[in-house]
């Protein structure tokens, strides 16, 4: 279940699963989001990307936004890397299992992973052996309404129920 204390900014959220990613995996050289210039970048590499933003079916009742977010690390060796080919399955398999079930200690659902793909379409990388994870998380957008002020409740309503019109209401509560 999602934690609806608290917005969500998504700056947060890229750092938190960068901060994650370094934290976990010491020997990838470049760990980022959104580079630009990959000519020149140090391997082995994890380019974290958020892809897209679908609405979800669920409504949580508060007001925000739910928003199924599809994320990708993208990882990316140099060919020259001993046995790169096997290298970077090892490596994108150990990230998989690792990305899976984490909320990066956010107010987020837990990581859903789709999969991991080779990914051969960035002419950038044509020298570079290229694999993707990639997962979802659902993510509540803007102010609940149900934020808790801090105020306890002195009053608590009772409720009851006729079960037949002779006879003396019982008290549910």
């Amino acid at each position: 279940m999602v934690d609806i204390s608290r917005q969500i900014d998504l700056d947060v959220v890229h750092s938190a699963i960068i901060q994650g990613i370094k934290t976990k995996f010491k020997d990838i050289q470049t760990v980022s989001d959104y580079q630009d210039d990959c000519k020149r970048i140090k391997t082995p590499a994890c380019l974290v990307e958020l892809t897209e933003c679908i609405a979800s079916d669920s409504d949580p009742g508060t007001d925000q936004l739910s928003l199924i977010t599809r994320w990708e690390a993208n990882i990316i060796m140099g060919f020259r890397t001993e046995s790169a080919k096997r290298a970077i399955r090892k490596l994108v398999t150990s990230m998989a299992a690792f990305i899976k079930l984490q909320n990066w200690g956010l107010p987020i659902s837990c990581a859903e992973i789709t999969g991991c793909f080779p990914d051969a379409f960035n002419p950038e990388l044509d020298h570079y052996e290229v694999w993707r994870v990639e997962w979802s998380h659902t993510i509540l957008f803007g102010q609940s309404i149900w934020t808790n002020d801090g105020a306890v409740p002195t009053e608590v309503p009772s409720i009851s129920y006729l079960e037949n019109q002779e006879k003396k209401h019982k008290p549910i509560i």
